[in-house]
């Protein structure tokens, strides 16, 4: 496994809030990434998309990869489709255009006058938009719904149809206290963003934030109850997680009733730990990447490569070889896979608890950019 800060200042040495691969080409983005024939990754500026007048702090591609939806404060939402011609804009004098493809805005959204939007996720068949306000609102906008907030708790909501072709959402759950106490941090929490993710094939959801520094793993077959799993241990809050978009193969045995591994990437303020569904320990992390604190990351469309941000202006990359995280299954068998998919056919398990961070032999301080892998597998 290879960490890299790629030093370049990607946003006139501003915080960086937010990143994402286009899922359908891992190399197109407004900022392309270009492997060399020695492993080297090159960054090459492709655009600059300017129709925000203030911070941006989300940006998702679609699943199909032919949209962008962005999001900031002001309460702002644009859509954006690539464009084969240049898009006439205002430019200093003397300044040339030096983008390689071009973005038209072709929807801009004014959500709301007063609140500010911190994070966005596309419905699967690119139909919806859902985004969450400041205002500890979420709203649904046309083109299973989840939302986490300050106010210490989580609500799942259920989306469907009515006869009049219109969106309606239902709530299904709300975590909020344990018999311990508050299941996530309050509004004192040192970070603007909470970002929740499903797992890709829609079985699990893995929500940060978590009292006590952990994260909390949902199953969807259990969605109206508690987490299934609680992993704990960090040295700072929990902030974010990503899941890996590919499914890997499995070898031995799994307390999920899948024919299949998932990967995903967990981040505090200053570590990334990657985690699969196989095993309750990390599969590898990283620490002090960044001066910053870390705000987002984003998983390669092979599923070997995670980038990440930070408000110091820079963003790394994380290389994983074939050894490291396994073999992905083939693309067919995942599409097939995703097909025959039944939510039901989640294992239903106790609640289990692990504190798999605290023992500080496995996990270590280290210097920037050093890499520790953490091998053998314990079972979840």
């Amino acid at each position: 496994m290879l960490a890299k800060v790629l030093r370049i200042h990607w946003h006139d040495k501003l915080p960086v809030f937010s990143v994402d691969f286009d899922r359908n080409d891992s190399t197109r983005m407004v900022w392309k990434l270009a492997s060399q024939n020695d492993g080297e990754v090159i960054p090459e500026y492709c655009a600059t998309l300017s129709r925000h007048s203030r911070p941006v702090n989300c940006v998702r591609f679609a699943s199909s990869g032919t949209l962008l939806a962005s999001a900031g404060d002001g309460g702002t939402l644009i859509i954006w489709r690539q464009s084969e011609h240049p898009i006439a804009h205002s430019k200093m004098f003397g300044e040339e255009d030096e983008s390689s493809e071009y973005w038209a805005a072709v929807a801009i959204i004014r959500v709301s006058d007063r609140e500010d939007i911190y994070d966005l996720a596309w419905s699967p068949d690119d139909r919806y938009v859902l985004i969450g306000l400041t205002d500890n609102t979420a709203q649904i906008w046309e083109l299973s719904t989840l939302s986490e907030s300050c106010d210490r708790s989580v609500k799942i909501w259920k989306t469907s149809t009515r006869r009049d072709g219109t969106l309606q959402a239902l709530p299904l759950n709300k975590l909020v206290k344990s018999t311990t106490g508050h299941y996530f941090h309050d509004e004192t929490l040192v970070s603007f963003f909470r970002r929740p993710a499903f797992t890709p094939d829609g079985g699990l959801v893995i929500l940060p934030a978590g009292n006590g520094n952990c994260f909390y793993i949902q199953s969807r077959s259990q969605i109206s109850g508690t987490p299934v799993a609680q992993i704990g241990g960090f040295d700072r809050p929990v902030l974010g997680v990503r899941c890996n978009p590919r499914f890997f193969q499995l070898e031995g045995d799994s307390w999920l009733a899948r024919p299949y591994r998932m990967v995903y990437a967990v981040f505090t303020m200053d570590m990334v730990a990657i985690f699969d569904t196989r095993q309750s320990i990390p599969i590898a992390t990283c620490r002090d990447l960044h001066y910053g604190s870390l705000t987002d990351a984003s998983w390669s469309a092979d599923g070997y490569t995670l980038l990440v941000a930070s408000t110091d202006g820079f963003c790394s990359l994380v290389s994983f070889s074939r050894e490291e995280l396994g073999e992905t299954l083939p693309e067919e068998q995942q599409r097939e896979i995703m097909v025959e998919l039944n939510a039901s056919q989640i294992k239903r398990v106790p609640p289990q608890f692990f504190n798999v961070m605290a023992d500080s032999s496995r996990l270590p301080s280290s210097d920037p950019i050093d890499v520790l892998e953490v091998k053998g597998y314990s079972p979840l």
